[in-house]
């Protein structure tokens, strides 16, 4: 398994000690397992938000900022990404995870080419639109990046368990899951990489 790196932007002088002004995680986490194709990086963002019963938080919230190294192999990643974030005496939850991924067109690239690949909001509730997680407790996305012409851009599209596009407006891989279904559970997403295809652009993706 290749080796990991997860940084965050939050001075590292605030995890020194626990206090009121202290930032650590929860021990709550998902886990996001990730399984990439050759020559391509995946950057992620954890945002959180305040509770809906605090006041008085920083105004500025944390983003968790996971990385992969940059092999010329596939490989399989897994990141634990905690459900709460503690911060200055408040509670934050977790509330999206995004994803851009780094392309290389062949390993003698030098400078890649950085797209969006997906991302998974997390919601208070279950309900329309935010279906409960299989009973296996593994969620999983599928998504096809695609070389656009001169290899200069690439879109990523959801794709289904036969990897192939569903009806309706082509999406990036992603949607929504409830935040209490969430602890020790999977977040599986699956991206691969195919030759230029002229028919889709940027334009036609619809972000979830």
């Amino acid at each position: 398994m290749a080796t990991l790196i997860a940084a965050c932007w939050i001075a590292s002088a605030l995890l020194s000690s626990k206090g009121p002004h202290t930032a650590y995680g929860s021990h709550a986490q998902v886990t996001l397992a990730v399984d990439l194709p050759p020559h391509m990086d995946l950057h992620i963002q954890a945002a959180y938000q305040n509770s809906a019963t605090q006041a008085g938080c920083p105004a500025t919230h944390p983003q968790l900022q996971f990385d992969s190294a940059h092999p010329d192999s596939s490989r399989n990643l897994r990141f634990n990404v905690p459900l709460r974030y503690y911060l200055e005496g408040c509670e934050l939850l977790l509330e999206s995870l995004a994803f851009n991924v780094e392309a290389f067109s062949d390993h003698n690239s030098q400078a890649g080419v950085i797209a969006t690949a997906g991302t998974i909001a997390v919601r208070d509730f279950n309900g329309p639109g935010v279906p409960s997680l299989p009973e296996n407790g593994e969620k999983n996305y599928r998504g096809l990046c695609t070389w656009a012409a001169g290899n200069l851009g690439l879109d990523c599209r959801a794709m289904d368990s036969n990897w192939l596009a569903g009806p309706g407006p082509l999406r990036r891989p992603g949607g929504a899951v409830g935040r209490n279904d969430l602890a020790g559970k999977t977040l599986h997403l699956e991206l691969r990489i195919s030759p230029r295809s002229p028919e889709l652009s940027i334009s036609e993706l619809d972000v979830p």
